[in-house]
Order: C-alpha cells, then structure tokens, then sequence
C-alpha cells in the first residue's frame, strides 16, 4: 500500500510540475505557437505600383521647357530646363532620366524657393537609405525597417519578363508609403501595364521570412519608347 500510495503521490508531483511549465511556457491570455506565428506574422495590406519619370516618353504636346533646380550640399549648382511634361512627371515621382541618359532624384520637393523641386544628379534611382533601387524587388513601406525583406503571396509566380517568374520576395527601401500601402517600384509606367497590372488592390504580406531577392531583367529601351502614358 506504502508503495500504491508513494506512486500516487509521484504522479501528481510529475503532473503538478508539467501544469506550472506549460502555464510559464504560454502565460495567461497567450496563445500557443503565439512566437512562431509573430516571427512569420501574414498581414493583408493595399498594393500600389509606382516607377520613374523619362523624358522621351513624359515630354508632352508642346515645345515648353522649364526650369529645375539641382542640388549639392545644400547649394544650388545647375538650373537646367526640360521639358514641362517631363518635369511635371519628376516632381510627382521622385526621380527621373532625361533624354541623353541622366538621372535624378529628388533632394527637396516643389517649394517657394525652388518651385519644381530640387534634384541631385545621380547614376540611377535612389531609395530612402541612399542607394539605388532594384527593379521589381524595391518597395516603400509605412513603419517597416528599411532593408527588412518581406514576402508577398501575390507576386510569386508573376511573369515579370519573358523568361523569369517573380518569387514574391521584396526589400523595403522606402518609408514614404501611405499607412498600410505596400509601394512596388517598378521603373516605368511601360513595365507597370505590361506585368503588374492585375495584381489585386489587396495581398498578404509577410514579415521576417528569410526570403531572398532574385536579380529581374528588365526593357529600358522599351520604357524610353513607349506610348505616351
């Protein structure tokens, strides 16, 4: 019976300690797994596209040329004139390649003093951190660490060219979005109607996946010659 009785007393103990470990593992009003599914947490956002100005596409009907302002260390250092369509175009997008081959990006944006915008002479279109953008893979994302990768279950398997298919993962380089807008650079208006267009208004993204960006081949010859948009 000493034996019965000690056994007894040995379960319980067992089964006491195997209660206050789950109730430490998973506090009150916790969930289980709650960790796992914050590191790889799928939350619904709006989607947008957004691209760069070119000059031989956004040059408009007329011969009318005006003034930017570009900027280096905070000075004045060129004031070149392009054409107004074009400019138009660079101040509601940030960025930008005129006709023979140079880019800019936006330093200040339209203002009193400098009523188109003041730009910086570049190689290419920057993002938020200072480098320059990827095409497909750069996106602007409201509160979200610039650098963070994330992965977007819509875009995976998008044919982006004619051979390659989108994986889905995109880098935020960008946090000028509006709150709960996913922002897709996709470097010009050409390449947004061609591959992009039918992607919903709504996806699901996800955080912290570990996903890796893939290198998109991409027209710039077409983006220079399309139709007027």
């Amino acid at each position: 019976m000493g034996y019965i009785w000690t056994s007894k007393l040995l379960v319980a103990t067992v089964a006491a300690f195997a209660l206050l470990n789950s109730m430490n593992a998973h506090p009150a009003g916790s969930t289980p797994g709650k960790t796992e599914i914050q590191a790889t947490r799928a939350v619904t956002y709006n989607f947008t596209t957004y691209f760069s100005a070119f000059e031989q596409v956004d040059k408009g009907k007329e011969d009318n040329k005006v003034e930017i302002h570009v900027c280096k260390d905070d000075k004045v250092v060129d004031t070149p004139k392009y054409d107004k369509g074009f400019v138009d175009k660079l101040k509601q997008l940030g960025s930008g390649q005129t006709k023979n081959g140079k880019w800019y990006n936006v330093v200040k944006p339209a203002s009193k003093e400098y009523p188109n915008g003041c730009y910086a002479a570049v190689d290419f279109a920057l993002g938020d951190s200072g480098k320059p953008l990827t095409v497909y893979t750069s996106a602007a994302i409201k509160g979200v660490k610039l650098g963070t990768h994330v992965e977007i279950r819509e875009l995976k398997g998008l044919p982006v060219n004619s051979e390659q298919k989108h994986n889905g993962c995109v880098q935020v380089t960008g946090n000028y979005a509006n709150e709960g807008t996913i922002n897709l650079w996709v470097y010009s208006a050409a390449q947004q109607k061609e591959y992009f267009s039918e992607i919903p208004s709504t996806v699901t993204m996800t955080s912290d996946s570990g996903c890796k960006l893939e290198a998109y081949t991409y027209s710039e010859e077409r983006s220079k010659t399309a139709d007027k948009r």
